[in-house]
């Protein structure tokens, strides 16, 4: 009977169903050409991965870390390369400079001191062995050039005879608080340094700064701070002219209203021990700082 003929019984058929064994076989055909494109894919990456992975001589290495030697060079932001130790002071918080004590001790070596009774707070603590201290109660830069020192026989400015020094000090101005005013007191410094240059005509010429008082301390015609100041700025002006060295302690004895604390004087202008030591101690950092900068320019 053909399928034609099927009809004409006027019952309702089923559909037809498809043939299975050729739908098995389809599905057979699809497996058959997925399976070797999936190998051939993991195969792929199991190369891609030795390539990477494996040196060329085929036995795994563990991995190297670099190290960092402190020679290793860093590049810097504008691309110049640069040592790593040069990295890391950009960083670093720089140590507080320091002045070796033997450095201090030694630097005033060969030195001469011409000064009155604030000198002898050094002289008699001994805070300057390495010195000669040439001291006189009550001298002044006129004295200096007529009276013994407290232990001599003749004139202050003629110990500096017989022996050639590296460097003189002069240190006068607190006695002559009481003269007529700061112009007269300067000029009477000019023959004292004329003096000096004739005995030691090879030796560095330093003048230290009138040194400061406590507050409310007056001479005896009523000079205090403020005529000190005037007459420091005064004598820093005569030794640029005169080519002396100006050595300004002040600030290294005052406290924050710029004068001499109370405990470090009793009668308020000559130094206890201690003050007197901050003093030497500011004198030989300066004359340290100005001939190292002289030696190195």
């Amino acid at each position: 009977m053909s399928q034609y003929s099927r009809r004409s019984s006027g019952r309702d058929l089923p559909p037809r169903r498809p043939n299975q064994r050729n739908s098995r076989k389809s599905r057979r055909r699809k497996k058959a050409s997925t399976a070797p494109a999936f190998v051939i894919s993991l195969v792929s990456v199991a190369i891609a991965l030795a390539i990477v992975y494996l040196p060329r001589g085929g036995t795994p290495q563990p991995e190297q870390v670099p190290q960092i030697v402190p020679s290793a060079i860093i590049a810097s932001v504008e691309g110049t390369p640069r040592p790593l130790s040069d990295v890391v002071a950009l960083y670093a918080t720089p140590a507080p400079t320091q002045i070796p004590v033997e450095t201090l001790e030694n630097c005033l070596a060969n030195s001469a001191f011409l000064g009155n009774s604030l000198l002898g707070s050094v002289q008699r603590s001994n805070l300057a062995p390495e010195c000669d201290l040439f001291v006189g109660t009550g001298m002044n830069v006129k004295t200096a050039l007529e009276k013994p020192t407290d232990t001599g026989t003749v004139p202050m400015v003629d110990e500096l005879n017989g022996h050639a020094y590296d460097r003189v000090f002069t240190m006068f101005g607190v006695n002559e608080l009481n003269w007529p005013n700061a112009g007269y007191i300067v000029k009477r410094y000019v023959p004292l340094i004329e003096a000096i240059r004739q005995r030691q005509p090879n030796a560095k010429l330093y003048m230290i700064s009138i040194l400061p008082l406590t507050k409310g301390y007056e001479s005896s015609t009523g000079k205090d701070m403020d005529d000190v100041n005037e007459l420091n700025a005064q004598l820093a002006a005569l030794c640029e002219q005169q080519g002396v060295t100006f050595i300004d302690v002040t600030d290294a004895l005052v406290d924050d209203e710029g004068f001499l604390p109370a405990e470090a004087s009793s009668d308020g202008h000559h130094l206890h021990s201690a003050y007197a030591q901050i003093f030497i101690d500011e004198v030989r950092r300066q004359v340290l700082a100005i001939e190292t900068a002289h030696t190195q320019a």
